[in-house]
């Protein structure tokens, strides 16, 4: 009976060890697959974060040559192009202001007026030197005001004195950088960074403008503000700037702040490209 007894107790104790093991074993399962599942996702979202991340990083690239084509009433004249006959004539069916810089640095706007001139030209460098010229005529009063000062553009189709006065403040930033990289071939490239931006402070509320956004390998790019001053009147700084992404040839853009929708600080109402010979 003592036997019986202890082999009973034995018995028992065998049973009673098990069941914590037996009931505790899908627990730990449960626990270690949540933190599994937890971890997975957490890599998951990481990723697509991380991924977002990249996208809102790269800004897409604005050149200069993507103003081409703008369309409005504003058309640009420099003296150094190259315009053909019916380009030229054109020039003289409009009105036109010529903008000067005085040594104050004040903006002079003086009405002036062409005249298309025939030359005689060698045929060999017709190209480079065209047949038809422009000739600037400048009222007499104007003439000694001018002395020594050379005009930055001309304009025609703004109208200064529909302007008004703005009270916000306006002002660009430009920050350039060049590096120099070796391609695959050995060769060493220039490779530039370009981020020019115009900012307005309307109301304590500052608006950002992107109007330039380079990065990556250019040829001897010509990027540079030509004139910041206020142009169209209303008492805020304009620009008129080089924005060409190559040396052989000239482009520039002028931006007002007079005709700038209300999310933007300026607009680019005119561009002009020529090419060199």
């Amino acid at each position: 009976m003592r036997a019986l007894g202890l082999l009973f107790c034995a018995t028992l104790f065998i049973q009673c060890k098990g069941v914590p093991e037996s009931k505790n074993t899908p627990a730990i399962q449960e626990a270690v697959k949540l933190q599994s599942d937890t971890i997975n996702t957490v890599e998951i979202q990481t990723k697509q974060e991380s991924s977002a991340a990249t996208e809102q990083e790269i800004e897409p690239n604005i050149y200069g040559e993507d103003y081409l084509g703008i369309e409005t009433a504003i058309s640009m004249y420099e003296m150094g192009g190259y315009y053909t006959e019916e380009e030229a004539l054109q020039h003289l069916e409009k009105t036109w202001t010529a903008i000067y810089l005085n040594s104050e640095g004040s903006v002079l706007r003086i009405p002036v007026r062409f005249d298309m001139l025939e030359t005689e030209v060698d045929p060999f460098f017709e190209e480079c030197d065209p047949k038809y010229k422009m000739q600037v005529l400048l009222d007499e009063q104007y003439e000694q005001e001018l002395l020594n000062l050379k005009p930055i553009v001309y304009l025609s189709g703004l109208s200064f004195n529909d302007v008004k006065p703005s009270k916000d403040q306006l002002y660009y930033n430009l920050k350039s950088e060049t590096n120099q990289k070796t391609n695959d071939q050995g060769y060493k490239l220039s490779h530039y960074d370009f981020d020019w931006k115009a900012y307005k402070i309307v109301n304590q509320d500052t608006i950002a403008q992107q109007l330039l956004k380079l990065n990556g390998f250019l040829d001897d790019p010509v990027i540079n503000p030509i004139l910041e001053a206020d142009i169209d009147g209303d008492g805020l700084n304009d620009l008129y700037a080089s924005v060409a992404s190559k040396y052989s040839y000239s482009l520039t853009v002028l931006f007002l702040s007079s005709l700038a929708e209300p999310s933007n600080a300026v607009k680019a109402v005119a561009a002009l490209q020529y090419f060199s010979c």
